[in-house]
């Protein structure tokens, strides 16, 4: 008598994997996995619809979709530590501000906002003063103080001595992205940090400088055990755009948030009330008028808006 058949054992479902977004174009994602190998995913219609919407950086759990030409799908991104819509990348780890001392004249009050915005996300800020050989070391020096009163990172780098290892110890393990106006040097920058890097980084460098003047979305790029972001320049960037807060100014100017429970009322705007600390703090030091007076200009703009918008940005 033949022995009756034993039915087969179902084959084990594939595992549940992670990895990092690397870039997302028109719904279709690429993932780094955590083995390295490098996949197209698409969301789950929950996080399509949903309010997080997977941005380059996050952190996602995949299964498997069936799909062989779109192998995995993005079931959950896990939390962040910060994010920003402009340029659109979550969990960055420090934004590398680059501005030229001179040709072009420096932009303060870009540099201003892009250090408001960096303090609200969570973001360390480091400034990078570019073509620092064309001013005399007393101009240079006035520039920089106020930013170093203020405790931010300020690294110089002239045509003789761009940085590198410097910035590549500031890299490791990062993910970075640089920021700051065209014609500042970035690129130089850039592509002597790569070459600093020992490691293979011709494809990074050909990309970068292929995507320079052209780069619509954010991609990653894994470099010196991090990840190096090449994202869209911009030259101009509204706060009363992207969503901030009127009171979330001052954390763009630490040397004047660390003075502010000082003042005679604990909701001080640092405008025009009396007994201010802050407004007393710029009459001893007339040196820090400038930062002081771009602070008043983003506070009033934001006190003007008739209501804030529903959806930050940041």
């Amino acid at each position: 008598m033949d022995r009756q058949a034993m039915p087969a054992k179902p084959a084990p479902a594939p595992q549940p994997v992670s990895g990092m977004i690397m870039k997302g174009v028109g719904g279709l994602y690429e993932v780094r996995l955590d083995s390295g190998l490098q996949q197209p995913c698409r969301p789950r219609g929950r996080l399509r619809r949903g309010s997080q919407i997977p941005l380059p950086g996050d952190r996602a759990e995949l299964s498997a979709s069936g799909d062989a030409d779109i192998p995995w799908v993005i079931d959950r991104l896990c939390p962040r530590h910060s994010f920003l819509l402009r340029p659109p990348v979550a969990n960055l780890d420090c934004l590398f501000l680059c501005f030229s001392v001179s040709q072009p004249e420096p932009d303060l009050v870009l540099l201003d906002k892009l250090l408001i915005i960096s303090a609200v996300a969570g973001i360390k800020p480091v400034i990078i003063w570019t073509k620092t050989e064309l001013l005399p070391p007393a101009r240079l020096s006035q520039l920089l103080q106020p930013y170093q009163r203020a405790a931010y990172p300020c690294v110089c780098s002239a045509a003789h001595d761009l940085p590198a290892q410097e910035l590549l110890r500031l890299v490791k393990g990062r993910l970075i992205a640089f920021a700051g106006p065209s014609g500042v040097g970035k690129s130089t920058l850039l592509n002597r940090l790569l070459g600093a890097a020992h490691m293979e980084t011709g494809q990074i460098s050909q990309r970068l400088q292929r995507g320079r003047h052209t780069t619509r979305h954010v991609e990653l790029f894994p470099f010196a055990g991090g990840y190096l972001a090449d994202t869209p320049g911009f030259s101009s960037l509204e706060l009363s755009v992207i969503g901030l807060k009127p009171e979330e100014c001052i954390s763009g100017y630490p040397e004047f948030l660390q003075l502010a429970g000082a003042c005679r009322y604990q909701d001080c705007h640092h405008l025009s009330e009396p007994d201010c600390a802050v407004k007393a703090l710029v009459m001893r030091q007339p040196q820090l008028k400038c930062r002081y007076d771009r602070y008043v200009a983003f506070r009033r703009e934001l006190d003007a808006r008739p209501g804030y918008r529903k959806n930050r940005l940041i």
